[in-house]
């Protein structure tokens, strides 16, 4: 994975990050009980999203190493 790829990569987690935050914050604000649950699976996706954009990276990483 290339420099532009990585910074492809994040810009892009990061715009899918800000979605989800407004996602996340409009659900958790509401008073519908069901948007409000929902909530919790928009946090889970963007815990994945993080932890997905780590690996991502880590990976580009121990594949320039050997």
């Amino acid at each position: 994975m290339t420099n532009d790829d990585i910074q492809d990569l994040v810009s892009k987690a990061m715009g899918t990050a800000w979605q989800l935050g407004q996602t996340y914050w409009q659900q958790a604000d509401s008073e519908s009980f069901s948007q409000n649950k929902k909530s919790d699976d928009t946090q889970i996706k963007f815990d994945r999203l993080v932890d997905e954009t780590r690996e991502a990276i880590r990976q580009s990483q121990c594949g320039e190493q050997t």
